[in-house]
């Protein structure tokens, strides 16, 4: 990865990271403080997760962005290349969130 790419990739964590703060801005709010929780991670985690831009190269990109340039422009979409991990993250989000939720339970109702 180039110089150029490390800096692209700094503003591009300022950018996802104030888009994540307005969510949290805006959904804090919310009555149902779990699903405010998993609104914003989902927000955090569709924003920052990066993969492979171009399969065998190093260059990396935002998963979320190459899965629906890959899903509406290529004729054959290999969707399976990003959709994976997108979802492999997506399930651990709702895993920590339910563990946290129970967690929270048990220490609320001993």
């Amino acid at each position: 990865m180039s110089e150029f790419n490390y800096y692209l990739w700094i503003l591009y964590g300022f950018a996802a990271l104030s888009l994540v703060f307005l969510a949290w801005y805006f959904l804090r709010r919310i009555r149902v403080g779990w699903l405010a929780d998993a609104l914003i991670l989902l927000i955090a985690v569709s924003l920052l997760t990066p993969w492979l831009a171009v399969p065998g190269k190093i260059d990396l990109a935002p998963a979320l962005f190459i899965f629906v340039f890959e899903a509406m422009l290529m004729e054959n979409p290999t969707i399976l290349r990003t959709g994976l991990p997108l979802a492999g993250v997506y399930g651990l989000v709702w895993l920590a969130l339910l563990i946290k939720r129970r967690l929270l339970r048990r220490i609320k109702n001993p």
